[in-house]
């Protein structure tokens, strides 16, 4: 037994020169990361196999101050955290117990948080003198490490990155059929598109077959106009704006589309009718195109049946009910029972139009849409020349004076006087307003 422990001693003194002194000398021999560097027992502690370390058992382990970064335990005993500094000869005194030689097969227990039992860092020679010992970064005892990566795979966590898919095809879609109210006694088909449009279907066109259908307000941009788009092009759409909704009056299948409205007429500044013309060359019942609408001079018939079958959104008719003229807003109002030819079973589409013709035309259409005409036409006798007015105009001019559509001049109703394309511009837009289409 004597000779083994004599063994041992050489052994110590011959394989370990360093060891027995970690414990005296401060922690600062690396670059303050409180990590050692001079074995790998702190840095893997699963690693059992240590054959050239048996006099680790002879010191106690690190009381378990964790990981520092100033080579200093954490009570600041510059270095030793246990207090007390061996010296090399009291290392015999650990050799006097047999068994202790059997131990080095097992690590020590470090007891702190990065698996590294040593407070001190390099090694020293028998003579106290340290031998430095490179640095080596530590790779693997960074106990922070782990949870400075938080999970980057629960999606985006910038606004940007969140809002990328936040746009589908519904967010260009203008309105939905939720928001559109439709009366219509006959089938119609009213589709929003994704291009901010209105697909309108009659299952059956005629002029029998109306559609009316109300489109929240908003839909309507500033300055816009609501028009029609069909397979014979732009046209014009009667519709008004009521109790915050916009209210269309359809008898035709098309597309409607909000646009920009095109008036380049230049002969209507400082005439009286300015604001009428204005209006229906707005909406594309009179063309607004041209540079001239020559509001003073005489409007003809085929003219007012064309202004008026534009204002009311109508189907041309291919039924001819004229033997002189084969037009089809003429056919169309002949139809609804707005215009009558002569006696001769012409039209006479070139032939200027008196006022009462016309009042009696608009008169007509009023009665058509349900106004009742006063058969004792107690408006028009309080006019200087109610009697110069023809008895088949007198129920209806006195309708149009009732409904504030004509006042006269000059407290005459100048019935047999040929009517001006301003006159009947402001006459029309008058009783569109009455009908809620305009």
């Amino acid at each position: 037994m004597i000779d083994k422990l004599d063994q041992y001693e050489k052994d110590l003194e011959s394989e370990q020169p360093s060891e027995p002194e970690q414990l005296t000398e401060p922690g600062n021999g690396n670059d303050g990361d409180g990590d050692s560097n001079g074995t790998d027992e702190g840095e893997n502690p699963t690693t059992p196999e240590q054959p050239n370390e048996p006099e680790l058992p002879t010191n106690p382990p690190s009381n378990g101050d964790g990981d520092n970064d100033d080579g200093k335990g954490e009570e600041g005993d510059d270095g030793n955290t246990d207090g007390e500094t061996p010296s090399e000869g009291e290392e015999p005194t650990d050799l006097e117990e047999p068994t202790e030689p059997e131990q080095p097969t097992t690590p020590p227990s470090n007891g702190n948080e990065n698996g590294n039992g040593n407070k001190n860092n390099g090694n020293v020679n028998d003579g106290g003198d340290r031998i430095p010992t490179p640095d080596k970064p530590s790779t693997d005892v960074k106990p922070s490490e782990p949870e400075k990566e938080p999970s980057t795979d629960n999606g985006p966590t910038d606004e940007t990155d969140l809002d990328k898919d936040d746009t589908t095809d519904e967010s260009n879609i203008f309105l939905t059929e939720d928001k559109i109210e439709i009366t219509s006694s006959f089938a119609v088909s009213v589709k929003p598109t994704k291009d901010g449009t209105i697909v309108v279907t009659f299952d059956e066109v005629t002029n029998d077959n109306m559609a009316t259908i109300a489109l929240p307000l908003d839909v309507l941009g500033e300055g816009k106009v609501i028009k029609l788009k069909t397979e014979k092009g732009i046209e014009a759409v009667p519709y008004t704006i009521l109790d915050g909704k916009i209210i269309l009056t359809l008898h035709k299948s098309g597309e409607l589309i909000f646009v920009d409205p095109i008036v380049n007429i230049k002969d209507i500044d400082g005439n009286q009718y300015k604001d009428y013309i204005q209006k229906l060359a707005e909406r594309g019942i009179v063309d607004g195109e041209q540079d001239s609408f020559k509001p003073n001079t005489k409007l003809n018939r085929l003219e007012f049946a064309t202004m008026v079958g534009k204002s009311l959104g109508i189907n041309e008719s291919t039924t001819n009910q004229f033997s002189d003229v084969a037009d089809g807003y003429v056919n169309a109002l002949a139809e609804l029972g707005v215009l009558q030819g002569k006696g001769d079973g012409s039209f006479d589409a070139d032939d200027s139009l008196t006022r009462q013709q016309a009042f009696t035309m608009m008169g007509r259409l009023l009665e058509s849409k349900g106004f009742e005409v006063d058969a004792n036409q107690t408006n028009l006798s309080k006019f200087k020349d109610a009697n110069a007015v023809s008895d088949y105009a007198k129920p209806y001019v006195d309708l149009l004076i009732s409904l504030d559509i004509i006042g006269g001049d000059n407290g005459n109703i100048k019935g047999n006087e040929a009517i001006t394309k301003g006159q009947m511009a402001k006459i029309l837009s008058r009783t569109l307003e009455r009908l809620s289409l305009l």
